[in-house]
């Protein structure tokens, strides 16, 4: 508190020092006076435009007096943590990501920070993989399109088993009958099985959605669609159909990155996917 006090003679004094009214603003934020911090951080924001930690500040002390979902304090708080990393956007600055997904979670609904996460984890921060892992990591079987698909049909008694146990990217397979039915829509995570259960008897087309870092809040170039890969996106048909019988068994699956794989496939965009 003497410190604080001294900072404040000082300040009276040269009240256009960027970094003593940077620190007493951190100093009243650490110590849980979050509105006097917000006031600090607003002028310096005010006479220091262009200074990414300020913004960043002024977001934080704006998240900690937002109560509820529905507070204008984490509207505000995902402006100015936009600003900062506009500012700032290298590893430096990687808590804005963080904490604007937090935000955007509680404001926005559970899964629409997920994106953030992403940014942070890649620019190295440990908090924002675990978060990302532990809410927005698909499990292997999981249907992210079932909002748009529905949950398909399970009426058969074929298995089919899609292996992505050799490969280094996660995919989404969509399975189509000859009447354009989407029979199932499920996630497969690099590295491991799928394993569709209770599938119809059909002739199938097969589309394929592969890429990194699932995100529930990317929106698709569709303009329609939410919720897609990052990165390394890429997305397939392959060329024949498949016939599933439970009969004459023609069809069990595929091994995706297999060494001798000789499935031939065409690139289609997102439109083609969701037909």
């Amino acid at each position: 508190k003497k410190g604080i006090k001294y900072i404040d003679k000082y300040i009276v004094k040269y009240p256009n020092e960027y970094e003593v009214l940077l620190y007493r603003g951190i100093q009243l934020f650490n110590n849980e006076k979050y509105y006097e911090a917000e006031i600090d951080f607003e002028t310096l924001t005010k006479n220091y435009p262009n200074e990414w930690e300020a913004y960043f500040w002024l977001a934080r002390s704006q998240m900690e007096q937002a109560f509820g979902k529905y507070s204008p304090k984490y509207k505000s708080a995902i402006q100015n943590f936009t600003t900062s990393l506009k500012l700032e956007s290298s590893s430096v600055n990687s808590k804005s990501y963080f904490f604007r997904g937090e935000c955007k979670d509680i404001s926005l609904g559970q899964g629409r920070g997920c994106s953030d996460y992403v940014d942070a984890c890649e620019l190295g921060l440990i908090d924002a993989c675990e978060r990302y892992n532990n809410q927005c990591y698909p499990q292997t079987g999981f249907m992210p399109y079932e909002k748009y698909f529905g949950k398909g049909i399970s009426s058969g008694t074929n298995k089919l088993t899609f292996d992505n146990s050799k490969c280094s990217i996660d995919k989404l397979i969509l399975i189509v009958n000859q009447n354009k039915i989407k029979v199932r829509c499920q996630f497969v995570r690099e590295g491991e099985l799928l394993i569709m259960d209770n599938v119809p008897n059909g002739i199938y087309e097969v589309k394929v959605y592969s890429g990194s870092s699932w995100v529930f809040d990317e929106l698709m170039d569709d303009g329609i669609t939410r919720g897609g890969f990052k990165s390394n996106q890429v997305i397939e048909r392959f060329k024949r159909t498949f016939e599933v019988n439970d009969i004459f068994n023609t069809f069990t699956g595929i091994d995706f990155c297999a060494e001798f794989g000789d499935l031939k496939s065409d690139d289609i965009s997102i439109n083609d996917f969701m037909k």
